[in-house]
C-alpha cells in the first residue's frame, strides 16, 4: 500500500510541476507544494515505523583499547566541540584545527580500524566527514592575527555569509556525529546487563 501511495504523490509532484511550466499560476503552485507535502509526510511516517536491528555486540579487547585511543584523541570537549558551539564569523584558534588534523592523521591508518563492522563503517563515516571540513576551512579561511583564522573580510558578503554558515553547519553535523559514533561504541562494546 505504502509503495502505492509514492508512486501516486511522485506522479502528482511530476504532473503538477509538469502544469506549472506550460501554464504558470497558483493552482499548479498549490498542487505542487501539496503532492510534496503528502509525499515528505509519507516518507516520514513510513521512516518511523522502520525497524532498525540493534547493531551487534562486541566483545573485542582491541575494540575496546581501540575506543579508549579515540576518546583520547578526540575528547567530548576538543576541537570538535570548539568548532561546533561557535561561529566562523569570529575568527578561531588554527591550534584547534591543526590539533584535529592531527586526530585525524592518527585515525586514518589500518591500525585504527575496529573489528567490529558498524563500528568501523561509523569511524570512517566520521573520518571523512573531518577531513572534509579541515580542506574546506583550511580552503576558504585566512590568518587575521599570529594564531587565529577567520572567513575573509574582504570577500563580498554573500559568498562570506555562505562560507561561514557552511562551516557552522559542517561543524555542528560533525560533531552530532561524533556523539552518535561515541553511543554506538558504547552500545556495542560495553556488557549488557544481565537478563
Amino acid at each position: 500500500m505504502s509503495l502505492a501511495i509514492r508512486l501516486i504523490l511522485f506522479a502528482a509532484v511530476i504532473g503538477s510541476a509538469a502544469w506549472f511550466g506550460s501554464a504558470p499560476g497558483w493552482g499548479p503552485s498549490v498542487t505542487f507544494l501539496t503532492a510534496l507535502g503528502g509525499l515528505l509526510i509519507n516518507e516520514i511516517r513510513v521512516s518511523k515505523h522502520a525497524v532498525t536491528p540493534p547493531p551487534q555486540r562486541s566483545q573485542s579487547p582491541a575494540d575496546r583499547k581501540l575506543l579508549d585511543e579515540f576518546l583520547v584523541d578526540f575528547p567530548d570537549d576538543g576541537p570538535l566541540r570548539y568548532f561546533a558551539n561557535r561561529t566562523a564569523a569570529n575568527p578561531f584558534h588554527h591550534q584547534k584545527l591543526f590539533d584535529l588534523e592531527a586526530s585525524a592523521m592518527r585515525w586514518s591508518g589500518a591500525d585504527r580500524e575496529f573489528l567490529n563492522p558498524a563500528l568501523e563503517a561509523a569511524r570512517r563515516h566520521l573520518m571523512n566527514g573531518v577531513f572534509q571540513f579541515i580542506h574546506f576551512v583550511a580552503m576558504n579561511t585566512f590568518p587575521s592575527g599570529p594564531e587565529l583564522g577567520e572567513v575573509s573580510a574582504h570577500w563580498p558578503a554573500d559568498q562570506r555569509d555562505s562560507t561561514t554558515e557552511h562551516i557552522d553547519s559542517s561543524a555542528q553535523t560533525l560533531y552530532v556525529q561524533y556523539q552518535e559514533f561515541v553511543r554506538l561504541a558504547r552500545r556495542v562494546l560495553l556488557p549488557s546487563a544481565p537478563a
